[in-house]
């Protein structure tokens, strides 16, 4: 169920993100279930190259 709901989702998203941010500044937003974990979209994203930052508030 979770590779149905979340984690090929996540996969099918990454794409679209590179290549938006190719082109300028994005915003995604993603419910909790997708950040975390190997398939998770923050992963994801750090396997692609992207850095991460927490934000401190």
């Amino acid at each position: 169920m979770e590779e149905i709901v979340a984690a090929s989702r996540n996969r099918a998203w990454i794409p679209v993100l590179t290549e938006a941010a190719a082109k300028g500044p994005v915003f995604a937003a993603f419910g909790a279930l997708h950040l975390s974990g190997q398939d998770g979209v923050l992963n994801l994203l750090q396997k692609e190259g992207f850095t991460l930052e927490e934000l401190k508030l």
